[in-house]
This record gives C-alpha cells, structure tokens and sequence, in this order.
C-alpha cells in the first residue's frame, strides 16, 4: 500500500479522509494541528440547529398524528401530512429561487419508466 495504515487496514492521509490532513485544520511547523476555522465552527453551529429543528419537527408530526389518529382513517392523515409536505417544500423551492420539477423529470423514458 505504501502509506500508514490502522489496524483497520484503513489507508490514512488526504484521500482517506485523515482529519490531519483535512482543510479544517491546518499544520503548523511544529506539527500540532491548530483549532478550527471560524467557518467551520459556524457551519457546526448551523448543523446542530437544523439538526434540532428536523428533531422538534418530528416530535410535533408525530403529535399531529396521534391526535388525529382517532378522529381520520389512516389514509387521510398521510394524504394530509404528504399535502402539507409538499406545500411546505414548494415553499421553500420558491424561496431559494429553485424549480419544483426539472425539465428532465418530463423526458419520456422518465414518464414510462415512473408509470411501470
């Protein structure tokens, strides 16, 4: 193999993924690695809120569907939760200023593919 390895048998360096040689650290000539970038600790922040938020959205749907449970069919309540769904992400297509449906998905061997 020619580079170190673990007893994984895992390669390390850059192409393994080796958090040393990622460009979120950088290697001074001492050889200790320095703290993170301001970057890349904001994006750690933002990662952990929209992972909190996708948590908090979970626990409210599955709320939502005990509570329906008793009053709809199970049927009506995932045609319900699969229109609020696709409102909320055409809303949020909208925003960002992307398309709901690329050109692609109407190709016809798309179309007959989805239909078999």
């Amino acid at each position: 193999m020619g580079e170190k390895t673990w007893r994984t048998g895992f390669a390390t360096g850059a192409r393994a993924g080796n958090p040393a040689d990622d460009t979120a650290h950088s290697r001074h000539d001492t050889g200790a690695l320095a703290a993170p970038r301001k970057e890349h600790r904001l994006d750690n922040v933002r990662g952990s809120v929209l992972m909190v938020l996708a948590m908090l959205g979970f626990a409210l749907e599955d709320m939502f569907i005990k509570q329906l449970a008793g009053a709809l069919s199970t049927g009506q309540i995932l045609v319900m939760l699969g229109l609020g769904a696709g409102l909320v992400f055409g809303l949020i297509c909208r925003a960002q200023g992307d398309r709901l449906l690329h050109p692609d998905a109407l190709h016809p061997m798309v179309v007959l593919r989805n239909l078999c």
